[in-house]
């Protein structure tokens, strides 16, 4: 437990009068004592190991000293031992005397009322020399050291674990800091135009604030993002978020013990991944405090250390959890790594980099007790003041510069220098320089690394890896370099330089070690074939997203970037105004390049600046189409202004940009004030008072003469320019009596009426996903299968046994194995990804191995998956195959995208709704009949309904509604069964109600729990099953309503009244109910399949050659029967 905390809690619990502390203590049943009496041992003596007998009702302690063992064993007894108790006396001597394992010492807890002469008696037990500990005794032990036991002691236990995992999982835990300990608090910014009306002076803010305050969102419902460049201390700063939260906690558990708390629940984004609901998210709370402890708000760190492709959905399910909970959300990410379709959800602070005074806090701090402080302070401060240009002030960057400092009193010129340096100075380097013995060279040392970083982390896509790969590497890598020594010598070196953290998962300290050492591997191996033609190869990485810092510090290591890799850069897919930032960002590798030719610097501000016009453009043209909120143009100027000033604002790149800025400002043709003032930002902390109001005077002019701008337009410049000289006050006065002049005294009492957006309309598209077509051979009965599909309803009938099932569950069980792989941060396309597959075909079908669903040779599967935007379609291909010989993996020929792939529900001919939900524990854990599907179908059926109070309800109401009105009432789960509430407010069991019903009732609640929602797959297994023609017209409506939502559906059917009743629906909504028929028809030993747009289109149905057939026997009888009468 913290000191502080402790400390807290023994000073409350002391308030507690004795009887009321031992009643307290008594009320515990004896499984409980043991195990609290243990952890108290644990503290008062952390050198012994112990452990519960809880067969004997022992606690027996032993440690290990000097090659000698002590052992102790303790026995708590609950009651009173008084003189005459000769009874009780001979219980606990039993007690002992059974006892199945030798000590060297015997300790006696005494939870009661003991006299002295029964103590005397006890204390000369027969055979043993037994310590008696009364309860006077017990109780001070654990007002010393337990205190939290006179409260909640499981809830306080469960959030003090939480504290020590966040306070000791930090960087300086190595030298012995807790988190709290070095924490400086760092400021965020926001821009808060909505604040522009309580302000006559000031009509636009970027808004500052420490980060702390941030901690009030915790208890609202509020969603936001905290973005921040490498090593700002994102992750510090939420677990520090969480931990005053815990401590908080704490607090309320010791004046009240019975109430409810309320925590975040902070995790990896990589963690969150299999988070799929909100039940899961409570899996992160123990079963014995569950009660009584409530989750208030979600805090997710990282989300840019998943795969790209995972990020959306993340961040997309993050925030439905929440509304679900109605509960905050914070996320952490590098600036730059999520879609503009994420960003519209959260609310963005930016981490700023620390200010001089911060920087010289968190130093304070670092270096209390240090002998040399004062001379090594003074040696960090002038460096600071050397490098602040050129070295971003963050927590990990003056950190490192301490620790360097320390050793070397050395100063580096840049990040990337920096890195170097310490890796130098932590793997032995600059010991071995000095002439002092190292161990393992530390070339040794850094190749290792890079080889690790590049083939374990990198090439496999992964943040960290199982401990087996590391150690199978290790290895393998001491068989290529026998160099390397001891391997067990050599893995305990690396451990001390604490780049590594090795348990049972491995990973670099920080990401940006990973990076740089991903760099380093590259750089020494640029010649390699794996890399090609280096500069190409780096360009696709820069792309990457995830790993696109890795070429930052490629091009750092050499301190220099080629024309001809900038050239790259910038032709690269010159279209793609999506990458329009990443090329707007180049000037960070010109930052690195630090030691190129001006002319290349020159070249690269130049092209990149280009971007600040096109990329805003952009992110206006798609935030506005998709945002109803009426953003400003001024909104994605501030947006461009910080970009800008990230990219190029550098004392390695002043000269330059003041080159290329005169170049802008004397340009009165192609002029773009987008591209002036990015980067006059940029480079104003480099240019002297008179330069400065020389280039601000200079814009101000060209917005005063440029007939071709809007008053709107005018006034956005000139507000950015009020931003960009915040602390010249003179000037801002200037700027501000022009806007006065341009739009009145009334812009400053009504600012957002004036900034509205004035865009011309533009065409909302619609998104959405389904199958486009389907080719099978040689699968079951299916040997040469093509066909094509309708985005809406797809209705299949045939005779038993022509595969209509098979068919749908091909299409459900490829899909859902595609969809099980979002869940992981590697590519399908691998080992693992053919194996799910597999596995997912396996559980749907139930044959006793794959290949029995093979009817030949080689089975080849391939789908097509269309993703529209209502204009343009784009398709995705997903081809895989198995053989005779294949029982375990498929082979994945093709994938695309496997990210874009839609959700799928497949509902079996028996419906479920009537299963408890124990079924989904059942299937995990017991062999079953059952076939996956109706697992799946029962996990959906599991997730929470959606708000009623949002806009999602709203969207789905209509619908559930008419269903509300067919099955009479609302479905509900409550505990582990589904419920039917009527409208006259019955509750009855869905087991009580028809089959029927049940499916309609089925159908609602996937619905209503957002499992049938737009752009997802339905596939029904004759959902007219156990349904009169009544309920049939009604089901045929729903479905109408599903594909009128986005849904694509497939069903299934015998039923000649079910097909005309969709047929009649074909005929009178036409293209409205877009819609194919399909006639399973099998001939000989293969299924033929006959298509139509309506059901007079096929040439077979089976349904309606037996009904005529019928129809013409009962003719018949009725014939023979007029004849006979004749006679």
């Amino acid at each position: 437990m913290i000191k502080q905390d402790l400390e807290e809690l023994r000073q409350k619990a002391r308030t507690i009068t004795i009887e009321e502390q031992k009643r307290i203590i008594s009320k515990f049943s004896d499984n409980e004592l043991l195990i609290h009496i243990q952890e108290l041992y644990n503290r008062m003596e952390p050198n012994y190991l112990s452990e519960i007998d809880h067969l004997d009702k022992f606690i027996f302690l032993e440690k290990t000293d000097k090659a000698i063992t002590i052992s102790i064993s303790i026995l708590v007894y609950k009651g009173d031992v008084r003189a005459k108790s000769i009874q009780d006396v001979s219980i606990i001597e039993t007690k002992f005397n059974e006892l199945r394992r030798y000590s060297d010492k015997y300790i006696l807890i005494l939870i009661g009322y003991t006299s002295n002469e029964g103590k005397k008696r006890l204390s000369e037990l027969k055979n043993h020399t037994v310590e008696i500990r009364d309860f006077d005794w017990l109780t001070e032990k654990f007002l010393e050291f337990s205190p939290e036991i006179f409260y909640d002691p499981k809830k306080i236990s469960f959030l003090q674990n939480k504290i020590a995992d966040l306070e000791y999982g930090h960087w300086l835990s190595k030298k012995g800091f807790n988190l709290s300990d070095t924490f400086t608090d760092p400021i965020v910014s926001t821009i808060e135009i909505q604040d522009i009306v309580a302000y006559h002076n000031e009509f636009i803010n970027k808004k500052k604030l420490p980060f702390q305050t941030l901690k009030s969102f915790l208890d609202s419902n509020k969603k936001i993002l905290i973005v921040g460049e490498p090593g700002c201390g994102k992750s510090s700063a939420l677990a520090k978020l969480a931990i005053d939260s815990y401590q908080s906690c704490i607090k309320q558990i010791s004046q009240n013990k019975d109430q409810i708390i309320f925590i975040p629940i902070l995790l990896k984004a990589s963690e969150f991944i299999k988070v799929l609901n909100k039940g899961d998210l409570y899996t992160y709370i123990p079963e014995n405090v569950s009660e009584k402890i409530q989750i208030k708000s979600i805090l997710i760190d990282g989300i840019d250390e998943v795969a790209i492709q995972e990020r959306d959905s993340i961040i997309h399910r993050a925030v439905e959890i929440a509304n679900e909970l109605n509960i905050s959300l914070i996320l952490t990410t590098r600036t730059d790594q999520i879609s503009n379709q994420s960003i519209q959800l959260l609310k963005r602070y930016d981490l700023l980099p620390f200010e001089f005074n911060q920087s010289l806090k968190l130093i304070q701090k670092i270096l209390q007790g240090n002998t040399d402080f004062s001379k090594i302070k003074n040696i960090i401060i002038d460096s600071i003041h050397k490098l602040e240009k050129n070295l971003p002030l963050s927590p990990i960057s003056i950190i490192l510069l301490v620790e360097l400092i320390e050793n070397e009193k050395e100063i580096p010129a840049s990040m990337v220098e920096l890195y170097q340096k310490y890796l130098e100075l932590v793997l032995g380097n600059i010991d071995s320089k000095k002439g002092l013995q190292v161990l393992f060279d530390y070339h040794i040392k850094e190749k290792f690394l890079s080889s690790l970083a590049f083939e374990e982390f990198f090439k496999k896509n992964r943040i960290d890896i199982p401990e087996n790969d590391f150690y199978d590497f290790t290895e393998n890598y001491k068989s290529k370099f026998e160099s390397i020594g001891d391997i067990n010598q050599f893995l305990d070196e690396l451990k001390r330089s604490q780049i590594l953290i090795i348990g049972h998962n491995v990973m670099f300290r920080h990401r940006t070690f990973l990076e740089y050492f991903v760099g380093l591997f590259i750089n020494k191996n640029r010649d390699s074939d794996e890399f090609g033609r280096i500069n190409d190869y780096l360009i696709r990485l820069y792309y990457s997203s995830q790993w696109s810092e890795v070429v930052l510090y490629y091009i750092g290591l050499n301190q220099e970037v080629k024309k001809e890799f900038l050239e790259k850069l910038f032709k690269y897919a010159e279209d793609n105004l999506e990458l329009g930032l990443d090329k707007l960002m180049s000037g960070r590798l010109l930052q690195a390049g630090w030691q190129s030719e001006s002319s290349i610097k020159e070249y690269g501000i130049e092209n990149a600046i280009q971007y600040s016009d096109k990329f805003r453009n952009y992110i206006f043209n798609i935030i506005s189409t998709k945002n109803t909120s009426q953003f400003s143009n001024l909104f994605f100027d501030i947006i461009i202004l910080a970009f800008c000033e990230d990219s190029f604002s550098s004392t390695f790149l002043h000269r330059e940009n003041n080159r290329v800025l005169d170049k802008i400002l004397s340009n009165n043709i192609n002029f773009s004030y987008i591209q002036a003032i990015g980067l006059f930002a940029a480079n104003k902390r480099f240019l002297n008072y008179q330069d400065a109001n020389k280039i601000t005077y200079n814009i101000l002019e060209k917005i005063e003469n440029d007939k071709n701008l809007t008053v709107d337009d005018k006034t956005r410049y000139l507000i950015s320019l009020d931003l960009i000289e915040r602390e010249d006050k003179e000037i801002r006065r200037f700027i501000r009596k022009k806007i006065k002049k341009k739009l009145g005294k009334s812009f400053f009492q009504n600012p957002i009426r004036h900034l509205s957006k004035e865009r011309k309309e533009i065409f909302m598209l619609e998104e959405n996903t389904f199958i486009q077509s389907l080719k099978v051979s040689n699968f079951t009965c299916f040997k040469n299968l093509e066909v094509s599909f309708s985005p809406g309803m797809n209705f299949i009938i045939g005779e038993n046994s022509s595969g209509k099932t098979h068919f749908l569950k091909i299409l459900y069980s490829s899909i859902s194995a595609i969809n099980q792989t979002k869940n992981f941060a590697i590519q399908i396309k691998n080992e693992l990804g053919e194996q799910m597959i597999a596995k997912e075909l396996m559980e749907v079908f139930r044959p006793d191995s794959l290949n029995r669903l093979s009817s030949s040779e080689q089975t080849d599967i391939i789908i097509e998956i269309i993703k529209t935007d209502g204009l343009n379609n784009e398709s995705l291909d997903f081809h895989y195959s198995f053989s005779k010989e294949d029982d375990k993996s498929a082979k994945i020929k093709l994938l695309d995208e496997s990210n874009s792939f839609p959700s799928a529900i497949f509902i079996p001919v028996k419906e479920v709704l009537s299963f408890t939900t124990y079924f989904i524990d059942y299937y995990e854990n017991h062999e079953s009949d059952f076939d996956k599907t109706f697992y799946n179908l029962m996990k959906a059926l599991s997730r929470a309904p959606i708000k009623k109070d949002s806009e999602k309800y709203k969207v789905i109401e209509p619908l559930l509604d008419s269903l509300k009105e067919i099955i009479g009432g609302n479905i509900i789960r409550k505990e582990h069964k589904f419920y039917l509430i009527t409208n006259d407010g019955m509750e009855r069991e869905t087991s009580l109600i028809a089959e029927g019903y049940r499916k309609i009732a089925m159908l609602y609640y996937l619905i209503l729990t957002d499992n049938l929602k737009k752009g997802d797959i339905l596939f029904w297994d004759e959902p007219d099953s156990s349904l009169n023609p009544k309920l049939i017209v009604s089901l045929t409506k729903a479905l109408i309503s599903l594909v009128e939502m986005g849904i694509q559906v497939f069903v299934t059917s015998h039923n000649l009244f079910f097909m005309h009743e969709i047929d009649l629906h074909v005929k009178k909504l036409g293209e409205k109910f877009p819609t194919k028929f399909f006639s399973f028809v099998r001939k000989q030993s293969e299924v033929i399949v006959e298509e139509g747009r309506q059901l007079s289109e096929l040439k077979t149905i089976l349904s309606l050659d037996e009904a005529l057939a019928q129809s013409d026997r009962e003719e018949e009888i009725l014939i023979n029967k007029e004849n006979s009468n004749d006679y």
